[in-house]
């Protein structure tokens, strides 16, 4: 059984991740579902001194919200090997992860990994910012952890 000793709040879920194609047209797919017309998109390229577990990466992101829900968008570029890259080719575009802040990555990661947890990648971008995914066991969940507001 899983012993977090209460280190993720559900209050403080942040968003929904999914992986995706062509970030472009997935946008324009969920605006017209949603009617959505407000995204904040960026390139993310982690170089290797931030990895702390996994390779360095590069990805497209978009993110919005839809209602009080975070909807994270993820393409992967020319990172076939990374977790995104992988998890596209093998499950195709869909629900990747489901993110939640904590308020002590390190000790909340620990806690995780002593009940069984593996670490998929772990990133500190910055002295104060670290984020990174996990799969648990039995549920299979892949979440994200970050100790930072990440504000779409």
């Amino acid at each position: 059984m899983f012993d977090t000793g209460g280190l993720i709040d559900p209050g403080n879920f942040a968003h929904i991740g999914f992986i995706v194609k062509d970030i472009e047209k997935s946008k324009d797919y969920f605006s017209s579902l949603f009617g959505l017309n407000r995204w904040t998109a960026f390139d993310y390229d982690a170089a290797a001194e931030t990895m702390l577990v996994g390779d360095p990466f590069k990805i497209k992101i978009a993110g919005t919200m839809l209602g009080a829900v975070g909807i994270e968008l993820i393409q992967p570029v020319k990172s076939p090997h990374s977790v995104w890259g992988q998890f596209l080719k093998d499950h195709g575009e869909g629900i990747h992860h489901i993110a939640y802040k904590v308020k002590d990555f390190k000790d909340t990661l620990t806690k995780l990994e002593e009940n069984g947890a593996i670490v998929l990648v772990s990133v500190m971008p910055g002295t104060d910012m670290h984020w990174g995914y996990i799969v648990t066991e039995p549920a299979g969940i892949i979440m994200e952890l970050m100790n930072f507001d990440l504000k779409f």
